[in-house]
């Protein structure tokens, strides 16, 4: 017998917002789009804080995108959680990596 796979529903997904570019000059991420240091230091604060209570990364994106007010702060909340996300596996490496050393 020939087990099926169950299809995906398709979502319609509407765009509900454009990325917008503040100042394309600008060297850090945050003033690129327009974030100001204090907003995006609350954004990181955020990330840090959700993937400390939650590892799993779709949880954590849904949390931390909900408490974005604009698609440039999503957009650059999304790439701080993943570069968080790249951190905390770089430290459980290096402290396994330790670990079997001494």
């Amino acid at each position: 017998m020939i087990m099926g796979f169950k299809k995906k529903p398709v979502i319609d997904v509407q765009p509900v917002g454009k990325l917008l570019i503040i100042d394309e000059n600008a060297e850090l991420l945050h003033e690129i789009f327009g974030i100001s240091e204090e907003r995006s230091q609350e954004l990181l604060d955020i990330c840090l804080d959700v993937y400390s209570e939650n590892n799993l990364l779709h949880e954590c994106l849904t949390t931390v995108v909900d408490k974005c007010n604009h698609v440039n702060e999503v957009v650059f909340a999304t790439m701080v959680m993943q570069k968080v996300i790249e951190s905390y596996a770089l430290k459980d490496r290096m402290t396994e990596m330790m670990n079997k050393r001494f």
